[in-house]
């Protein structure tokens, strides 16, 4: 399971160090895939089989299903762990993410988000901003 949030700085060569407690989950490879937000995601390979199996049960006739599957197998790239627990992110995903030299990963149950330092904390306030919210509006109701 992947969960909490972990600063990193991407090195001269884009390279990402996963924290040690999601290794294992990994060690049989990752997939790097475009994200939703501005953000992309890290798959263990299993994961991301079972998600590709899912999407291949689907019609690839309707066209939105053809550029969801554009989008998100385009976009996707193969990658092992090295001996220190990194990975290359490609320079299209650093791109698609506005990554520099900072970057969140962040937890999601079955995968990991990656975003920029700014993308992030702005994300984080908007969520807390929404969760203030739905509290306000649910204590109106009681």
């Amino acid at each position: 399971m992947f969960q909490g949030n972990h600063k990193h700085k991407i090195d001269r060569k884009g390279r990402l160090t996963i924290p040690v407690e999601f290794r294992e989950e990994l060690e049989a490879g990752a997939i790097l895939s475009i994200g939703v937000d501005e953000c992309f995601y890290i798959y263990p390979k299993d994961q991301w089989d079972e998600m590709a199996q899912s999407m291949a049960s689907t019609t690839p006739s309707r066209s939105k299903i053809r550029r969801i599957n554009r989008l998100v197998f385009g976009n996707a790239f193969s990658v092992n762990l090295d001996a220190q627990g990194r990975v290359v992110i490609p320079p299209s995903l650093r791109h698609h993410a506005s990554i520099e030299d900072t970057a969140f990963s962040v937890g999601m149950n079955t995968h990991l988000e990656v975003w920029s330092e700014k993308a992030w904390l702005k994300e984080l306030e908007l969520l807390k901003q929404e969760a203030f919210d739905l509290f306000e509006t649910r204590e109106e109701r009681s």
